[in-house]
């Protein structure tokens, strides 16, 4: 195979002999020379002959994840090379990891690589969290490669093979690859590398890899990334390039000490070889070699013989061998030093396959070294390599592990080109972070993650070709009725279009990305002394939020978010760019306000900011000994305050005779005297028993939960309604809900004030009159249900952002009998085919409308879904306060969730 579709990489190899400072600095000068790796050397790649010290290296003391001595057989003497506390080789000078860290904090674009680990330098368990470390330090910039050469160590021709068994999965959905069914047989490297795989799988839960040398079990994965670590040996031989093959993402060896570009394709056929028999693609490997120093010191090689082609220029110099574990007496003999042209480098790119060439790099060597390197030779190479190949790089290769993991059903090789380098499989790093939104738990079969508008309608048009997917379009995934995952369906978030950009500033004009989060809003808007009223917590995505109504602390004085909304850009189902406000498209405008999810995916909005800074904020905290008597006494003080203020309320079930609640209220004025007399009515409520009142921007309570990834779990269950008036007979109908020990949380919103002013049919929020939200949460729809028929008589509509129950009869709920005939008409205009089907679906005018839900449908989902019982958040907490994750597991995501 001429070439492995990898795009080709220049970089630096620093050697191990270099001083910290000097490592670091050799870094720096080679991102600011416009290089794309800095790999610190460790081992059998420092300072000489990759793979030329192989005993050496195999005989290097190894570490289970216990810490203790392992790959030695009974009664043998382990190396003579001692290990720290660390598990590092205390004679191997700065520590690989921490020079690495240190680059990734001086750095900003370069890969940041760690080459010739042995497995003993550290336990696989953790190494695999360091490497996740510096991946989240460093942006996604990580790699390692571990010591090929020790394959030679404690090989078995019938050793049984190891199996990597999730926890949740059965062992029969594991590779062979990832089994380390290998030639080498149960070694500590392909072990080690079987832990590395098993704990950077995060579709898991924990852990488990059972070897003879090396055994995690239950062990939490690591962190999450964006993209894999990848896993490279190191070695310039035939055993290295088997195991390479077998199990790594790409081999690192020493052009010289393998013999030249003709043994390189030699090397390259056993790594074809060994991938085929065990089920991978050649292409998943990537072949890096290190090239000449680029140093004022000669490079040696163990070879007394010219190596490659006729191109190459040699000089015969003195070399000695000092990288031996024991003292050695030098021997001079003639070698040769190797310098390659340009034209060699691009015959190893584009005849080999080669992805990466990386100069030696010292103490002594300079920036100007490197910089001369990157811009004669490198930019050179890379212009005859792109006249060759073509949009080389443009395909992205996932390992066999990985493809391993991918659900029946679905188009993989059909994902748009503009998306396949972002999209996300099961089997991929990030995978464990998309997965779920912030209760519901999902396991949806791809995720694509479009950037700019052109991408959104490439995802569009691959949703419109996959009708048999579930869809769910997710901007920050907190809303509750977890539309924006699914069971094996498609994803399309987001995300990463979360620009804030102010447009106008004489008329406090914003546009924002629907990815964006309303904590980035506030922040980027506090300079200015704006706020935009966005909920009540600050990680809820734009999109969800703005498409849906947006119920928040500065509602009652400046209306939902959508009657601040000016214009939205949509990509609607067949793929074409719609722009909807009061002067274009009109109906889309009033439709996308209260209904966006059924409309398309919107790519932008613009919204009118308001002049809000500094507001008084206030947590108080109750105990209510009678839970009908405090509702209504909190009700009428909600109501009745002025509309400067809005107070939301919540508590969970009594406990022992009384019940905790929690009161959160905005004040929007920086007046001290003029907050503590807004909110003297509800410190009357009895009995107040904590309570803390601060000035603060907007911003710090938009930012004071901080953020988490999201692992939400089953199905939540939750009701929302509407009241128009808060009546003895409902606060008693909800006092029996809490006592029944059916919820696990209960919250009321107040409403009115500015959110009355605007016309109920200026949009499809259609429930202006409303003076209260109520929404529950629960564990089992049916037992739920029978308690809140109790409460149905008393509600008048309902805001779906906090709806589970996808019944047609909630879409009446929602948008009253006309704007329901409204929105289907504008549905079969714009979404004859149910494009978007999957989060409260309207069908088009002259379709049969969906069928009822079916109870069971949210019959049992995990009581993990569900805010604990007393899950009250502390009253004590400020705006850059932590808390638990119960404080804000109601948040909304709404329409595009």
């Amino acid at each position: 195979m001429p070439n492995y579709g990898h795009a080709v990489q220049f970089g630096v190899l620093i050697d191990a002999g270099s001083t910290a400072q000097e490592a670091a600095d050799l870094a720096v000068h080679a991102e600011q020379a416009g290089l794309d790796l800095a790999a610190f050397a460790a081992g059998e790649m420092s300072g000489g002959a990759a793979g030329a010290g192989s005993d050496d290296v195999a005989a290097a003391s190894r570490l289970d994840d216990d810490g203790a001595s392992a790959g030695a057989a009974p009664g043998e003497t382990p190396s003579a090379r001692t290990m720290d506390d660390d598990g590092a080789s205390a004679a191997a000078g700065p520590d690989p990891w921490t020079l690495a860290t240190w680059a990734a904090a001086r750095t900003e674009r370069i890969a940041l690589a760690v080459t010739g680990l042995s497995p003993g330098y550290r336990p696989p368990s953790v190494l695999a969290r360091a490497a996740g470390s510096l991946s989240l330090l460093s942006g996604d910039r990580a790699a390692m490669a571990l010591a090929g050469a020790v394959a030679s160590a404690g090989t078995s021709a019938d050793a049984a093979p190891v199996q990597v068994v999730p926890t949740d999965a059965e062992p029969a959905g594991v590779t062979p690859t990832e089994a380390a069914t290998t030639e080498a047989g149960d070694t500590p490297l392909t072990e080690a590398i079987g832990v590395l795989r098993a704990m950077a799988d995060t579709s898991t839960d924990a852990a488990t890899y059972l070897g003879r040398h090396h055994t995690v079990t239950g062990a939490q994965p690591s962190p999450s990334l964006d993209r894999e670590v990848p896993v490279w040996l190191t070695g310039s031989d035939e055993r290295a390039a088997r195991l390479a093959g077998a199990l790594a993402d790409g081999l690192v060896l020493d052009l010289e000490a393998a013999g030249g570009p003709a043994a390189l394709a030699r090397l390259n056929a056993i790594i074809d070889e060994a991938a085929a028999s065990h089920d991978r693609d050649p292409r998943e490997i990537r072949r890096l070699v290190v090239l000449p120093a680029v140093t004022d010191q000669p490079a040696f090689v163990d070879q007394s013989a010219s190596v490659g082609r006729s191109a190459l220029v040699d000089e015969s110099v003195p070399a000695d061998r000092s990288d031996q574990a024991e003292p050695v007496v030098p021997v001079r003999r003639t070698v040769h030093r190797t310098r390659m042209s340009t034209e060699d480098l691009v015959r190893l790119v584009v005849d080999e396959g080669v992805s990466g060439l990386l100069v030696r790099a010292g103490g002594a060597s300079s920036s100007a070294d490197l910089e001369h390197f990157s811009t004669h030779t490198a930019s050179a190479v890379r212009a005859t390599v792109a006249e060759a190949l073509p949009g080389l790089g443009s395909q992205r290769i996932r390992r066999a592990g990985v493809r391993a993991k991918r659900h029946p059903g679905i188009d993989y090789e059909g994902v748009p080109e503009s998306l396949v380098h972002t999209a996300v499989e099961p089997g991929d790093a990030a995978y464990g972070r998309l997965k779920s939104n912030y209760l519901r738990g999902g396991s949806p079969g791809l995720i694509l993650r479009p950037e700019t508008i052109e991408q959104v309608s490439d995802a569009v048009a691959y949703a419109r070709r996959n009708p048999h997917l579930e869809l769910g379009i997710r901007s920050g995934g907190h809303g509750i009725s977890g539309r924006s995952t699914n069971n094996g369906g498609l994803v399309l978030d987001v995300g990463r279009m979360n620009a804030v950009e102010v447009v106008d500033e004489a008329s406090r004009l914003v546009r924002l990305g629907p990815g964006a989060r309303w904590r980035d809003v506030a922040s980027a808007l506090q300079p200015y002394g704006w706020s935009i009223g966005s909920g009540d917590y600050g990680g809820v995505g734009v999109g969800g939020l703005v498409t849906a109504g947006g119920l928040g602390f500065l509602s009652r004085h400046h209306g939902l978010t959508i009657d601040n909304l000016r214009a939205a850009d949509l990509i609607v189902a067949d793929g074409t760019r719609l722009r909807a406000s009061e002067e274009e498209n009109p109906e889309v405008f009033w439709a996308v306000r209260g209904a966006g999810a059924n409309l398309g995916i919107v790519t932008s909005v613009e919204i009118t900011a308001s002049p809000v800074d500094q507001v008084g904020w206030a947590q108080l905290g109750f105990a209510a000994g009678d839970v009908a008597q405090f509702l209504q006494a909190f009700a009428d003080a909600a109501t009745s305050a002025p509309r400067q203020t809005t107070a939301f309320l919540l508590m969970g079930p009594p406990r022992g005779g009384s019940a905790t609640a929690q009161v959160m209220a905005m004040v929007d004025s920086d007046d001290p005297d003029v907050v503590i007399e807004h909110l003297q009515p509800f410190a009357q409520i009895p009995t107040m028993i904590q309570q803390q009142v601060v000035i603060a921007p907007y911003a710090a309570v938009m930012n004071m939960f901080p953020e988490a990834p999201h692992q939400g779990r089953g199905d939540p269950v939750s009701r929302s309604g509407l009241l128009n008036q808060v009546t003895p007979d409902f606060t008693k109908a909800a006092a029996r809900l809490l006592d029944s020990g059916t919820i696990g949380w209960f919250q009321l919103r107040t409403m009115g004030g500015a959110i009355g002013d605007m016309p109920a049919e200026a949009t499809a929020f259609v429930h202006r009159d409303a003076v209260m939200h109520l929404t529950v949460m629960g564990s089992n729809a049916q037992r739920v249900d029978r308690h809140w028929e109790d409460l149905r008589e008393h509600l008048s509509g309902l805001y779906l952002s906090f709806e589970t129950d996808r019944s047609s009869q909630r879409l009446v709920d929602a948008f009253g009998e006309q704007g329901l005939a409204r929105l289907r008409r504008l549905k079969a205009e714009l979404d004859p085919h149910q494009v978007f089907r999957d989060n409260f679906a309207v069908p088009p005018a002259d379709a049969v409308p969906p069928a009822e839900a079916t109870p069971s449908a949210e019959a049992t989902p995990s009581a993990d879904a569900v805010p604990s019982a007393d899950a009250v958040p502390s009253a004590h907490a400020t705006p850059s306060a932590r808390a638990t994750p119960t404080n804000h597991a109601h948040r909304a995501g709404g329409a595009h969730d």
